[in-house]
């Protein structure tokens, strides 16, 4: 792990994130004192990958389900209620 300036992360930001593509780790200071990190990117938040194909599935199956249509109008359902106080 690594520490720079805000001033050196700024000036070298390329450079830093090609570190931190390559399994580094920066620390960013402030003052000396640390206010950020930067690490490599998870490939699992990646809304491209294997989350979206899982929606899409989630999504096909939801489609497939039957439309619910109900027995009885909401005002029906209200009145029943309504009644049964």
């Amino acid at each position: 792990m690594r520490k720079v300036s805000l001033t050196e992360a700024r000036r070298d930001l390329s450079a830093l994130l090609r570190e931190v593509e390559n399994g580094g780790e920066i620390v960013i200071t402030r003052g000396g004192r640390p206010v950020a990190r930067l690490i490599a990117g998870a490939p699992d938040l990646d809304p491209t990958g294997a989350q979206a194909a899982g929606m899409e599935a989630v999504r096909a199956r939801l489609a497939a389900l039957p439309p619910v249509v109900p027995d009885i109008t909401s005002a029906e359902l209200v009145r029943a209620d309504r009644d049964s106080h």
